[in-house]
Parts: C-alpha cells; structure tokens; sequence
C-alpha cells in the first residue's frame, strides 16, 4: 500500500508541476487573465457557483430557489453542476474571484484523475509496472485530450478521476479480492455527478464483460465461473447506486416533467464514422468533433498501448482477445446504438464525445499490460540506462505539457476574469441599491444585458438571478420545466432549445402578470419609469414597471387552458380578459406595409408615440445567419439560437419605423406581427389587481399568502406550481390548482383566507428508503467478506 501511494503521489505531482509550469507560461488564471471559463462554463456554470455559496450560507435553498427563473426545483440543478466535494471551497472565495476557483477545482481533479489512475495501475498489474511507467501513463490520463478539454466542463471530471477507481473496483469484486472498493466507488459517481456518473457505470458493465473474459487466462473457459464474475460486479454496482438513491432518485422525479424523457427519435443502426478511431487525433491540440474523435495520450502511452499487440511476452491468445478493445472503441463512437447509449438516450448535438474518457482509459489499459510484460521497460529501471530512463521522462512529460499548452493558446479566452469581477461589483451594488429602495414587498426583476453580451453575439448568461440572490425572470440549466419554458413561450419570451427561453428585452404585458417591478436595461421602454439616483451596471439603469401585478390577487377565473392563440400579442389579451373577466386588450394591432429591397424583406410600421411598439416576425424555421436591424441600427441576431421572438421598437421621433431582415438564406413563411401597448389598459388591469392583491411573503422553499376572499373566488399567483409544493388553506390541506401547469391557483373561501406552502421535494422518502436499504446490505456483504477472509486465512 505504501508503494502505491507513493506512486500515486508523485503521479499527482507531476501533473501538478505541468499544470501550474503552463499556467504561468501562458499567463492562466491566476498567473493572467487567460481562463478555462469559456462557453457553457461562462454562460453557466459560474453564476451556478456563486448560487451554491449562497446555499451553503444558509441564504437560499438547494431544494426549491425562488431566483430559478420565476422558481423552481433545485436539487437536479445540484446534483447534476454541484455536488461534487471539492465545490465546498468555493467558500473561500469571493464572487468576485470565481474564475481563479473555477480553475482551482478543475486543476484538483485533474490531479485526482492522475492520482487515481496510478492507484489502478498499481493494483490492477500488482506492481508489475515499472513505478516511472506508471506516473508517466497516469499523467498521460489526466493531461489527454478529454482531461484538457473538459476543464470547460469541470463537473465531469469527478467521472473522470472516478473512472479509475470504479474499474478497479469491477476487478477486485470480480475475483473475490472484496467489494468494497467497486461499491463506493460506483457511490461516489453517482452522487458528485450523476451524469459522469451513469457513463462510468455503463462502461464498467461492458469492461466486466472483458474483465471476466480474460479471468481465467490459460485455462480452460467455464461459463459458470463467468457468470459468478459478472453476478458479483452487478450487485456491487447495484448497491454503489442504491447508496446514492437518496440524490439520485429525486433529480430523476426532478427532470420528469424537463429534460427526463429518451430522445428515441435520434435511435438508429447507422454507422457514421472510420475504423481509425483508435488513432484519431493523436497530435498537440486535436479536440473532438463530430464524426472525429480525438484520443490524445501523448507519444509514449500510445505507442506502448500498441505495442502490446506486439509484445510476445504477453500470451497470443491474449492479444487475439483484445483486438475486441480497439473495434469497441470504434463502434461506441460511430455506431449510433452505441452512441446513443453513451448518450444516455439523449441527442447530444455538442461536446461531441462527451464518454471519450472511456477509450482514454482503454489506450492507458493496453499501455499497462504492455509495460507490466515489457523487459525493454524495465530495464531502464537499472543504473546504466538510468539517462535514457530521464530523456523518456522529460521527453513524455513535455509532450503533454506541449499538447496542454498548445490548447491553452488556440482554445482559451485571452479574457474575462477581470471583466467577470468588474461586472460583478457594478452589479451588486446596483442591486443593493434597489433592495434598499423597493423594501420588503416581493417582486421580481428583469434585465435586457447579462454579462458579455454583445450586439451580434448575444449570450445566455441566464442564471445571474441565482449568483445575485433576486428574483430575475431568466434561467439557463439541463433541468428547466417543460411546463414553464411553454408558458414563456406563448407569452412572448421564445423557448430556445430544452434550456431556456430567450428574455432579452421587457416584454411589458408578461412582466406585468408575473410582477416583474423592476427592468434593469440600457435602453427605454415607453412607459418604464426611470429609478434616478440608483448606480447604473453595465450600462444598466433602473427602471420601474407601474404596470407590474402583485404576486398573488383575487379574480375571476384562473382558467387558461381554452387560450389557444399562437399569437403572443392576442395570447396575453385573452389572459388578462379571463383573469378580470371583461374584455381587455392591452395590446392593439398596429398595420405594416412589407416588400423587398435587395432581394431582403423589410416593413414600413407608423410610430405610435401613445405606447411602446413590438414586433415578432416568424418563420417556417430557425435560419441561423438572419440579423434584424431596426431604424438602420446595429444587426441584431434573429431567427437563431438564443435569439428572441418579440422585438422592442425604440421611440425616436420617426414618422416611419424601418424593420429590415437580412439573411444569407432564403427566408420562407414569414409572418410579422407589429403591435402596440395600451398603456391606459394596462393601468386599469394593474389597478384592478392591486385592489384585491394578497399579502405574500416568501421563504427559502416556503410561501404564505393572506387575502380576504369571497366564497369560490380563485386566487392567482405567479409563484410556480410544482408537484411537490404542499399546501394548508386555513388549517386543512388542499391541493394547489395547476394554471396550464405553470403557475398556481387556489380557490378562496369566504372571509380571511391564510394558505402555507412548503416545499418538499418529490421522490426523496423513497431515495431515502433504498439509500438505507442499500446501506444495510453493504454491510453484510462487508461482514461476509471479512469473515471468508479470515477462514481463508
């Protein structure tokens, strides 16, 4: 044990000193301004790490967060971005410095992985390998093309560095050396990442499968001794994810109603691909992309891997066999049944090869076995080759530090830390600002800029209500409600995807409804009331809503599943005519005149001082190069991703407003929509709420409301409904009425109405139940085990 320790500690040194050498080479967060904080990580994953330090303050729920978009179940957004042990120091960071802990922990898990990686090496060949092989074949894991890539996803990498553990655990179980190892293993995946954590277990049934295979070397096969195999590595993967049943089995009631169905229409038998994967991308800076996958190691651990083919030390019949290895990498990149499993039954249209780790740790496999039955390796290991043995070294090392670096310079930002903190404090003293002058009156804000959003780029930095504790209208995770992403939807802000909706602008009719207060824009909306003195944020100011809507109000009906109108405009008039009941239309048409110019449409639509004008323009399909340019302004994305549907049209004194949109395509199917708000319409409807408002107070996961109502008169909030809200009206429990499986509703009893809601999390009495169940067998499989040991012995 001391020998693989020790070989495991100086594997994490090694790849600690490539890490922090290029970190200062290339001027890396904390060494420059150069970061791993790109894409999703940027868009993300940040503004989730500053939410978990408000959780872990006591300041915010992990189970249900009002500042999730207008609310919503937490805790698959925690086990999925979150749970990972080594998030707990974020705690020793400000958010201000969230880029410098976002690299700390990525850097921590890649040494883990090398860590790791080494303990398997070590146990699995039983010593065998030569101790520099080893740390030179686990840091060759930890800097691979996965490892260096998926620092942008920092949240797989917990599979990453529990790969290794969880295979050694499918061979100790296997041949009867304890269970122990596989089961917390297989635990541990699942809880600190689910995801990672699935991909890692469906690898380790199929390398049991190999596992068992090769058990019985040299003699001769017996199907019964190979079904004990497998029977043993099953039930210890079982109970690793019955252990973890407690986090797992409520994310899974948690992504039902989002994310949680199979995408089988992306199943089929096709093969799409090269029987070259197996050397794919094997040169400084090669990334994987569709249809190429890219299984950097580095020189030395790939043609060791090689070599084992070759290597007559190792059996023939041996080498026979693993030529399954490589032709299963090949299919599980490039035959969509397999690609689909390692999917997880789900399209996966980015970060292509997102399980690539697999055939990763297959190559270091194979580089073992060769170096454990290699006397040419071994003998570097004698005083007289001791020279040759520090040029391998320093030669493998540099190769990954040359891969890692080149990746670094064409792939990271050059930018944003400093910019991330200089947005972060203008941000927060804005809204401290604001909370000091709003009070205590619940409401909700919204906000037309998030961080780097530029005119021709726009960015889904969604979830900066979370990081900044408020109640923002955005939010961008892998767990978004179904139901909430359609009823923003057909209100105006366009569902992009299965992540989010597009609220890039004040849709003023719908910020109403949901008590959105506050717009935080740099632009103005007709009818928004600037907030002066308040500092601006990003070229922010504060605006005030006076249409806004008290988050829960008595009114007529609560019914909106007859409001069919595909029209978002005539969408919202129905709504505010069914909750007042009486005709109310806060949105008027406004008529256009269309044509070309330049082979491009473009409409003439007369400005209307009296309000604020929008237009949506649809398509038969998104277009991907479409701009909008408004009065012969800057382009603005449309007709693509995270582009919205519903457009402001800025106030400027012309007589004629000019829509224009440009396309490098054909555009089909065009159907605009121009209309204007009635501001004295949405006063009324404003009035008429405020005049029978419920007083409401909000929780972490809790709600009261207090309204004095009439017999059978419904109750309207904007708060999220969600199966696992419990409700008490008056000292009995009641179920809340689902509004088109949104919002929620009750009906009011006459006289004082007092309703209690508290939330609690749906699936987690029967995770609990397994988790304890599975625990429980654990610990007689550990009693078993010791007790045949010691007769053994």
């Amino acid at each position: 044990m001391k020998q693989t320790l020790a070989v495991s500690a100086a594997s994490m040194g090694a790849v600690s000193l490539l890490l922090l050498s290029a970190a200062a080479v290339f001027g890396l967060v904390p060494f420059g301004d150069r970061n791993f904080v790109f894409m999703d990580a940027c868009i993300q994953y940040i503004d989730l790490f500053a939410w978990l330090q408000h959780v872990l303050l006591g300041e915010d729920s992990v189970l249900w967060s009002f500042c999730r978009g207008i609310g919503g179940n937490a805790w698959p957004i925690f086990t999925y971005y979150l749970s990972s042990p080594l998030n707990l120091l974020v705690l020793l960071f400000e958010r201000t410095e969230l880029y410098a802990f976002y690299h700390l922990v990525a850097a921590l898990k890649l040494v883990l992985a090398a860590g790791t990686m080494a303990v398997y090496l070590s146990m699995r060949f039983r010593h065998a390998i030569p101790a520099y092989a080893v740390v030179l074949f686990s840091a060759a894991y930890a800097m691979s093309e996965y490892g260096v890539h998926q620092v942008i996803n920092v949240m797989w990498l917990d599979g990453f560095y529990l790969l290794p553990l969880v295979l050694l655990g499918v061979w100790r179980a296997g041949t009867r050396q304890g269970s122990a190892c596989l089961v917390i293993s297989s635990a541990c995946a699942m809880i600190f990442n689910w995801y990672s954590g699935c991909i890692d277990l469906l690898f380790a049934g199929f390398f049991a499968l190999w596992e068992g295979w090769i058990a019985h070397e040299g003699e001769r096969f017996a199907w019964s001794a190979y079904a004990l195999f497998l029977g043993r590595v099953i039930a210890g993967m079982l109970l690793g994810v019955g252990i973890s049943a407690i986090t797992f089995v409520p994310t899974l009631a948690g992504l039902a109603g989002g994310r949680g169905s199979v995408d089988w229409a992306a199943f089929s038998l096709h093969y799409n691909g090269k029987w070259s994967a197996f050397l794919t991308g094997q040169f400084w800076g090669a990334y994987s992309d569709k249809g190429r996958v890219s299984l950097f190691v580095g020189a030395f651990a790939l043609f060791s891997a090689l070599a084992c083919f070759f290597n007559s030390s190792i059996p023939k019949r041996w080498r026979r066999r693993a030529l399954v290895l490589p032709a299963f990498v090949a299919l599980v990149f490039y035959w969509q049944p397999f690609y689909f499993l390692f999917s997880l039954l789900k399209v996966a249209d980015s970060y292509w090869y997102r399980y690539s780790s697999i055939a990763i740790f297959l190559l270091i496999y194979l580089a073992g076995w060769n170096a454990s039955r290699s006397r040419r390796l071994k003998a570097l290991c004698e005083r007289k080759h001791r020279l040759a043995l520090v040029c391998l070294c320093i030669a493998s090392l540099a190769d990954l530090w040359g891969n890692f670096g080149t990746c670094i310079w064409n792939l990271y930002p050059h930018d944003g830390a400093a910019a991330y903190a200089s947005y972060v404090r203008a941000q927060e003293a804005q809204l401290a600002a604001l909370r000091s002058r709003a009070g205590e009156t619940p409401y909700r804000v919204n906000q037309t800029v998030t961080f780097n959003m530029k005119p021709l780029h726009l960015r889904a930095n969604y979830n900066e209500g979370m990081a900044s504790r408020t109640m923002m209208l955005s939010s961008y995770t892998s767990a978004s409600s179904n139901a909430q992403m359609r009823f923003f939807d057909r209100f105006g802000y366009r569902q992009g995807g299965e992540n989010m909706n597009i609220v890039n602008t004040s849709f003023l009719g719908t910020d109403a409804l949901l008590g959105t207060r506050y717009i935080l824009t740099e632009r103005t909306f007709q009818g928004l009331v600037r907030q002066d003195g308040l500092p601006l944020a990003a070229g922010k100011a504060v605006y005030e809503n006076p249409f806004a809507w008290p988050l829960a109000f008595a009114c007529s009906s609560i019914d909106f599943d007859g409001l069919t109108e595909e029209d978002p405009f005539l969408h919202t008039n129905a709504a505010y005519a069914q909750l007042f009941g009486r005709p109310m239309e806060v949105y008027h048409l406004v008529s256009s005149e269309g044509g070309q110019r330049d082979g491009q449409p473009y409409w003439s639509v007369p400005a209307t001082p009296e309000g604020q004008i929008y237009g949506s323009i649809r398509a038969d399909h998104d277009d991907g190069t479409a701009v909008l340019v408004i009065d012969g302004g800057e382009p603005q994305e449309y007709l693509r991703w995270n582009a919205p549907s519903v457009f402001d049209i800025p106030e400027n004194g012309r007589a004629q407003h000019d829509i224009a949109l440009r396309s490098e395509h054909p555009l089909s199917g065009l159907r605009p929509q121009f209309y204007r708000l009635d501001e004295a319409a949405m006063r009324e409807a404003a009035d008429l709420a405020w005049s029978r408002a419920a007083d409401v107070s909000l929780g972490k996961g809790t709600a009261m409301i207090r309204i004095t109502g009439r017999a059978g008169e419904k109750l309207f909030t904007s708060l999220p409904w969600d199966k696992g809200w419990k409700a008490e009206q008056n000292g009995r429990d009641v179920q809340p009425e689902a509004i088109v499986d949104a919002l929620m509703g009750f009906t009011l009893d006459e006289g004082e109405n007092e309703i209690h809601l508290h939330y609690e999390l749906p699936g987690w009495k029967r995770g609990a139940a397994v988790t304890a169940g599975a625990l429980v067998l654990f610990c007689l499989l550990l009693r078993r085990e010791r007790r045949r040991s010691e007769n053994v012995e």
